[in-house]
């Protein structure tokens, strides 16, 4: 291999031998979820490929993970976020909405307040999403994005689990609801376009 050298002497690394930033895997990530959403991969290659993206040292091992998708349009302002592992409101309301990266497991404590979460921008970092809730009269409001199943599995007490989604697509990112509801609601209903 021929060395090359820059304006100073000093030797130039390949763009393949530098090493991988945070915000460049988990911009990798997102083009996996974006692949798997669209039908380009299956669940256990998309669970295999995301591993090696999150444990990538180099940036030539990204581009082997993303080489054979499309491109498609990334959610910049996502990347470099950490994902949320738990919201909490007492007595008060919480939006959350806009780009916000979401892991494997979210937990939601509600207690005499109101939640939404708007999944719509979000970046959900695996094929299956379990959401805890509790829920002690409140309301969680949960928008998704069109193709998102979900899976309701909560019990209630004087309250509502109400799923008003079209079911998703068989290929598309599993929401699996799990917890509890006493006197409160939790509804999921999908993005209609319709801004609202």
């Amino acid at each position: 291999m021929e060395e090359t050298t820059g304006d100073q002497g000093k030797p130039v690394v390949p763009e393949s031998e530098l090493r991988a930033s945070p915000q460049e895997r988990e911009l990798a990530v997102s083009r996996l979820q974006d692949g798997y959403v669209s039908g380009y991969l299956d669940d256990a290659e998309l669970d295999a490929r995301i591993r090696r993206a999150l444990d990538a040292k180099f940036r030539s091992e990204l581009s082997v993970l993303v080489g054979d998708l499309p491109l498609t349009a990334p959610k910049p302002s996502a990347v470099g976020m950490r994902p949320i592992k738990k919201l909490k409101v007492h007595g008060g309301r919480l939006a959350k909405t806009g780009p916000w990266v979401v892991g494997p497991r979210l937990r939601s404590v509600l207690y005499k307040g109101d939640m939404v979460l708007d999944l719509r921008k979000a970046v959900l970092t695996s094929p299956l999403t379990r959401l805890k809730v509790r829920c002690y009269k409140s309301r969680l409001e949960i928008i998704v994005p069109g193709g998102c199943r979900i899976d309701m599995r909560g019990r209630t007490y004087k309250g509502t689990w109400d799923d008003r989604s079209s079911g998703g697509l068989e290929s598309g990112p599993l929401i699996r609801l799990e917890g509890s509801v006493y006197k409160g609601s939790v509804i999921v209903r999908e993005d209609t376009g319709e801004g609202g």
